[in-house]
């Protein structure tokens, strides 16, 4: 499971004169007819080994949704590109623009989606070039909901500093032997460990049936769940978000969007 990250702009020197810098691709924002190439790199890089007819339409469908119907755009997109020499796709880094508060000061903030480089010779350096393009903009804080390990180092390499304790350095396993079983087949590419996926599956359920069993009833108590409409919803969360020392601070539209 991955981590999330709040990563903050060093305060000076956004990027440094006279720094080699890769010259591979060019970096611009994303654009409608980058959606296709964007979708097939996402299938690509994640969903090689199952990949359902009408797949792309689909995605390409929800980054055109994400990046570039976003309510809160202006001008060019917030996500990038890094196109090559060729005309070819080589990386993408989702990007929306919003508003957050941070100990009380309001804070520009993009929130980042997926960061991925195809895997043709050179196009892994597009993906550090995107970064350095980003830390142009004038962004206060970057919030992203999965920075893994290699995306985090190539963030803290090019300057990027995480902010904590508001990222979310934490992960709760909810069904250890599935996970354990598909760390496993991501090592071992054994078409043969297919087959223990009932194995683990079973194992996670007698589990989680024990420490059911372990905790007992629950207590009851006066609260009752009620299904409530986008409206209601929109007037209700903003009070929830007020403890919280960095908050979303969302228009109505962009919350009811």
């Amino acid at each position: 499971m991955s981590n999330g990250a709040v990563l903050k702009f060093p305060a000076t020197e956004r990027d440094e004169p006279g720094r080699p810098r890769p010259s591979a691709a060019r970096v611009r924002p994303l654009s409608e007819g980058d959606l296709d190439a964007v979708a097939e790199l996402f299938l690509q890089r994640f969903r090689a080994e199952r990949r359902p007819a009408g797949a792309k339409a689909e995605i390409a469908a929800c980054m055109k949704a994400l990046y570039l119907d976003h309510p809160g755009r202006v001008g060019d997109a917030d996500a990038l590109v890094a196109i090559d020499g060729a005309g070819t796709l080589a990386a993408f880094c989702g990007g929306a623009r919003t508003r957050f508060v941070f100990d009380g000061r309001p804070a520009s903030v993009c929130v980042t989606g997926t960061l991925m480089a195809s895997d043709a010779p050179g196009h892994a350096l597009a993906a550090v070039q995107l970064l350095r393009e980003g830390r142009k903009l004038d962004y206060d804080l970057i919030v992203t909901d999965s920075a893994n390990r290699a995306s985090l180092a190539m963030c803290q390499a090019t300057g990027y500093r995480v902010v904590s304790p508001d990222s979310l350095e934490w992960a709760a396993v909810f069904d250890p032997a599935s996970v354990a079983l598909h760390k496993i087949r991501q090592r071992i590419r054994g078409p043969w460990l297919g087959a223990l996926k009932p194995l683990a599956r079973l194992a996670d359920a007698a589990a989680g049936a024990a420490l059911r069993a372990a905790a007992g009833a629950p207590n009851r108590s006066e609260w009752r769940d009620a299904e409530v409409d986008d409206e209601a919803y929109a007037d209700i969360a903003p009070r929830f978000l007020e403890p919280f020392r960095l908050r979303p601070d969302f228009t109505r539209q962009e919350l009811l969007w």
